[in-house]
């Protein structure tokens, strides 16, 4: 089975390997570092957010964005990553095409068709068999 990324140091749980007190500890162990990990996440988050609404730094930017008609107050950092992804799109970079479309809320549904065909079809043989009229009828059959 392949592991996934960032499973390595995990140990798989035998019953009777492992105490209940070393699993609880475990369990609140990995508990505590996965909160750690979302406050990460979370932080980044908000840097970028932050770093994305400061006005644009680059001076090349700024001539771009004016060319391309961009207000003064939407020269952003933001602005400046959108343009970069729609240049690349246009260059025919996929990744960057698929993003946009993503961003755009263009995305095709990721859904599998999982309708099945219902018509079932029953024959009937004719045989000499005949219904058991109990469950004990049954189990004596089968003795």
């Amino acid at each position: 089975m392949k592991k996934e990324k960032g499973n390595g140091n995990l140990k798989p749980f035998e019953k009777g390997k492992v105490s209940r007190d070393q699993a609880v500890e475990a369990g609140r162990k990995g508990g505590l570092a996965s909160v750690e990990a979302k406050k990460k996440k979370k932080k980044l988050r908000e840097l970028c957010e932050i770093f994305g609404e400061l006005p644009v730094y680059s001076d090349k930017a700024k001539k771009l964005m004016e060319e391309m008609g961009v207000s003064e107050e939407d020269m952003t950092n933001k602005m400046a990553a959108v343009i970069g992804v729609f240049k690349k799109a246009a260059a025919g970079d996929v990744q960057a095409f698929n993003a946009i479309r993503d961003i755009t809320g263009e995305k095709p549904k990721d859904e599998v068709d999982s309708k099945v065909a219902t018509n079932v079809t029953v024959n009937y043989v004719k045989s000499g068999a005949k219904f058991a009229s109990s469950e004990d009828e049954v189990n004596d059959e089968r003795k």
